[in-house]
């Protein structure tokens, strides 16, 4: 049985939460939520009698895990994997799990010496049609593949009602880039079975500033859109 810790109670116990109870091999020991006394809460609810933590690098080093599932805003990301791999655990992380190349630098390193699984949440490779495509191309079925395109339209990031979050802060590793098209890459890499060695793209801000759950409102500096090649 593995004894699991969840980090970020936001998406975290949403999306990571729910499947991880479900899985018969595992079982969620500790939840962290940044102080927000949402973890304490959820714990209660759901009956998991879990140790909950203010910090994620406090729940990242706690004895009481062997995993941890990461789901903090991408700012937070690398500095929770680094204490978790140092401590020996193992990690699931969601993308980008940093803010650039310096920020994840040694990550991989430390992992292999360490002999630890890692995994990031790039999801839509798993999803049931495009795994049906990239099976079709690993096979032959369809021939050579010299061209992708994609034409993804998602709602939510240009609806102008939507609260301002870290998402929509490029300094907080925040924007469509981040949000959306790195899962182009990623399944365009397992579709193709390639590394990308050139990419072009041209990003914009569409929606300029959104309400700050205070009665105002916030601006916006992540690109909410993008064409990319």
């Amino acid at each position: 049985m593995i004894r699991l810790g969840i980090a970020g109670m936001g998406y975290g116990a949403n999306v990571h939460l729910p499947a991880f109870m479900d899985h018969p091999d595992v079982v969620v020991t500790a939840l962290a939520d940044g102080g927000s006394g949402r973890a304490r809460k959820i714990s209660d609810e759901l009956g998991l009698n879990a140790q909950v933590f203010n910090r994620g690098d406090e729940l990242a080093r706690w004895d009481g895990v062997d995993a941890v599932s990461i789901a903090v805003p991408a700012l937070h990301q690398s500095e929770l994997v680094r204490a978790a791999l140092a401590s020996g655990k193992h990690v699931l992380c969601e993308k980008p799990f940093g803010t650039g190349l310096k920020d994840i630098s040694g990550l991989d390193r430390i992992a292999r010496e360490n002999g630890l699984t890692t995994a990031l949440g790039y999801e839509f490779r798993y999803d049931t049609a495009l795994r049906e495509m990239i099976e079709l191309v690993h096979a032959g079925r369809i021939g050579r593949v010299s061209r992708i395109d994609v034409t993804w339209l998602v709602a939510t990031g240009l609806n102008p009602a939507r609260t301002w979050s870290w998402r929509h802060d490029i300094d907080s590793a925040g924007g469509v880039l981040i949000d959306w098209c790195c899962h182009v890459i990623d399944y365009a890499r397992a579709m193709t079975g390639e590394s990308i060695r050139e990419l072009w793209c041209s990003t914009a801000t569409r929606v300029p500033q959104r309400p700050n759950g205070l009665g105002g409102m916030k601006p916006v500096t992540a690109p909410d859109s993008c064409d990319m090649h």
